[in-house]
């Protein structure tokens, strides 16, 4: 009897894992253990749709992504960190990542940041706590822009502290 449960148990188990396979983005790794999804150099333009809802890291680099807007990054609100570097990003939209509402690291470092709308970085709550843009910026009008951006977060987190 406790041969055929545990035969049982790793049927259950091994489906599970086959089906979270099934949501995993063409070309990308999926981890359902460690809830984090990989897209390394699979010359990707646009953010894959299909990442698994029970992701928390969200790993997409060495591709071809010129674009983030609020498109990219929907029905994820289990994200807690994602990396997007080294991918030629080159625009934040705004709203980019507002579905976002657990992200606490973002890492856009190696990109050709150009154009950073200003509300590119707001999130409802604000509970970004780290950003890493080194090597990210294109030119100064990306610093211009970026310095518009982070004023504009830190303006929404100081009306929420000091809302009555």
């Amino acid at each position: 009897m406790c041969i055929f449960a545990v035969r049982v148990f790793l049927g259950i188990l091994l489906l599970c894992a086959w089906c979270q396979c099934l949501e995993c983005p063409f070309g990308c790794e999926c981890f359902a253990i460690t809830r984090t999804v990989k897209c390394v150099s699979k010359d990707l333009y646009t953010v894959p749709q299909s990442i698994p809802g029970y992701a928390r890291t969200v790993i997409i680099t060495g591709n071809n992504i010129q674009r983030i807007g609020p498109e990219s990054f929907t029905e994820l609100e289990n994200v807690t960190n994602i990396i997007l570097s080294n991918n030629r990003i080159s625009e934040m939209a705004s709203h980019s990542f507002s579905a976002l509402i657990n992200l606490r690291f973002l890492d856009l470092s190696g990109n050709h940041l150009a154009l950073i709308h200003p509300e590119a970085l707001s999130i409802p709550g604000s509970p970004l706590q780290e950003l890493n843009l080194s090597c990210a910026l294109f030119n100064f009008t990306a610093l211009t822009d970026l310095t518009t951006a982070l004023r504009w977060v830190a303006f929404s987190i100081l009306s929420n502290f000091f809302r009555i």
